[in-house]
């Protein structure tokens, strides 16, 4: 099965930070923006544990996770 990272998905990772400034749970994230819980809180993760991060920084870490997650369909 392989997944794919939606096509602005710059545009949702910046949103997903601004909700999380906000104080919005993944869960609520995700519904906001019609993106799936696993990517919300891998995005949420990534911004929470990550000083500093910026968007693309946040978008190199879903890539190589994503593509991994299609190569071996493990995380």
């Amino acid at each position: 099965m392989r997944r794919n990272l939606p096509k602005d998905i710059d545009r949702i990772i910046s949103k997903a930070m601004d909700l999380t400034d906000r104080g919005k749970t993944y869960n609520e994230i995700a519904k906001k923006l019609k993106i799936s819980e696993e990517l919300a809180e891998s995005i949420c993760r990534m911004y929470l544990t990550h000083p500093g991060v910026d968007v693309a920084g946040i978008m190199s870490k879903l890539r190589k996770r994503f593509s991994l997650i299609s190569v071996t369909g493990t995380p």
